[in-house]
């Protein structure tokens, strides 16, 4: 099987429990479609997902849209269970998980852009209330 696969609602099953019935579902292949782009819905949804703060953050929704596009890392494989949830197993390492391997990394990257976005905010800041001062 093959299928274009894009970041999965949360699931409420344990990872214990993932890794215990692993072997009785399908392993599938990641299509990778050059021409993707998410609708606004997924990166909406996505963007919330890596606790982007939509009302604030809109600038960095690229990073959501980066995030969507990118492919699974080396050694990690979809696979679909029998209740037709997304799961990603590693084989190599053998570890499962319910998210896809890189969203800790959007997340966390995300998080490195908006502090230094808040820098510059800051900076920005500081240097207008300077030039004020010097021009009163």
């Amino acid at each position: 099987f093959f299928l274009m696969i894009r970041r999965p609602p949360r699931s409420t099953q344990s990872r214990s429990s993932a890794a215990s019935d692993v072997y009785k579902r399908q392993v599938l292949e990641e299509v990778e479609d050059e021409n993707y782009e998410p609708t606004e819905e997924e990166l909406l949804e996505y963007a919330n997902f890596i606790d982007m703060d939509l009302q604030r953050d809109r600038d960095l929704l690229w990073i959501a849209r980066e995030g969507l596009k990118a492919p699974l890392p080396e050694n990690w494989k979809p696979i679909q269970t029998d209740q037709n949830e997304i799961i990603y197993k590693n084989f190599e390492t053998g570890e499962v998980q319910y998210e896809h391997p890189c969203d800790q990394y959007y997340q966390e990257y995300y998080l490195r852009e908006k502090q230094k976005s808040n820098k510059r905010i800051k900076t920005l800041d500081q240097e207008m209330k300077s030039n004020q001062h010097i021009n009163n």
